[in-house]
């Protein structure tokens, strides 16, 4: 009956001792990855749970990555050892778990960019679309990398081998295109609007675009190497990683909101920014954290909840800005208000004379 599930010349994977020393570095690399993430990822639940809140999207997507990129990182390592046989079961099993990594990051990363969209129902379509791209690449790997798995014939494996990199290669540009989307959002809509201090946030995403970049290249790399199955242990690490970056992402987004920005000018005394700050608090609420004190008056506010986690459930409108503008009366010298009135008198007597009506 199992014969059923495989090719007519089927034949087990035969991973060499070198194949298993990659293979083992990458699993042994991933196990250390996911414990840190696995920390990161309780201490943000629970301090969600502490709060009273309901398990949020951040969260369930949080799980959901980190699980399936562990779970296809064991099955994986073990079916190169052979402790599990190859068939459709395995392979079944190993793109699943890939579907649900590609979906939950996709999905994590657009729920940072809405944050930052002013029409929810942008961000919303955003979302289907990227979903719908995503779910294109998945049916196709289903369609395509089972059978040349299951070795039906040589022309599955022919073209596996090229659509393989090309599925990877337009994950890769999804990827990078959506983070430098929220990057242009940022320089667009924080840093140019006087909020210099998301422009920590702004160096960080461009790093942090970089290394994510740098994984889906090495994923594509590894599927050069002599035994064409040892790359797909390079998945869950490489999406351990991302995963990673996003939980750094979500704290760092929250620290920034909160953090005052005093540094663009220095001279606000230190008196009037506490007496500004302490009306804001009543007008505004607990919540709202002043950022950016504009000269000439204008203090902007950001609404930042006090939640680090459910930064978006929590933030219907994203990031959101308030500004409030103070008209300062500036007295001048006895000496020159005699000037402007004694100006202001013969004007006035001008147009007694010219302008008669």
């Amino acid at each position: 009956m199992g014969d059923l599930w495989k090719g007519p010349n089927f034949i087990e994977v035969d991973a060499g001792e070198n194949d298993m020393n990659i293979a083992s570095i990458a699993w042994g690399i991933s196990l250390g990855v996911g414990l840190f993430t696995f920390a990161k990822g309780m201490r943000q639940t629970i301090k969600s749970w502490r709060r009273g809140r309901r398990m949020n999207h951040y969260i369930i997507l949080l799980w959901l990555e980190w699980t399936s990129s562990c779970i296809m990182s064991a099955v994986t390592w073990c079916y190169l050892r052979n402790y599990i046989p190859g068939g459709f079961p395995v392979f079944f099993t190993l793109i699943f778990l890939w579907c649900i990594q590609l979906q939950a990051l996709i999905q994590i990363i657009i729920n940072r960019i809405a944050i930052l969209m002013v029409n929810r129902q942008n961000a919303k379509r955003l979302k289907i679309y990227s979903f719908l791209i995503i779910l294109c690449i998945n049916i196709s790997v289903f369609t395509i990398w089972i059978p040349a798995r299951l070795q039906v014939n040589k022309t599955w494996i022919d073209i596996n081998k090229v659509w393989d990199r090309i599925e990877k290669v337009i994950f890769l540009v999804v990827d990078a295109g959506l983070n430098l989307y929220f990057i242009h959002l940022v320089r667009s809509r924080l840093i140019a609007n006087g909020l210099t201090k998301y422009t920590r946030l702004f160096r960080f995403n461009l790093g942090m675009i970089a290394v994510s970049m740098t994984m889906d290249i090495l994923l594509i790399a590894m599927m050069s190497l002599p035994n064409d199955i040892v790359y797909v242990q390079f998945h869950p690490l490489a999406y351990l990683v991302k995963l990673h970056i996003e939980m750094n992402m979500a704290d760092l987004i929250i620290k920034v909101v909160k953090a005052s920005n005093n540094s663009d000018y220095p001279d606000y005394s230190g008196s009037r920014s506490h007496s500004t700050q302490k009306k804001s608090s009543k007008q505004t609420g607990k919540s709202k954290v002043p950022s950016a004190m504009f000269v000439g008056g204008n203090t902007t506010f950001i609404e930042a909840n006090t939640d680090d986690i459910e930064l978006v459930d929590r933030l219907e409108g994203g990031i959101q800005k308030t500004t409030r503008t103070e008209v300062v009366v500036k007295q001048t010298r006895r000496s020159e208000y005699d000037d402007v009135a004694s100006d202001t008198g013969s004007t006035r007597q001008l147009q007694r004379e010219h302008f008669t009506v």
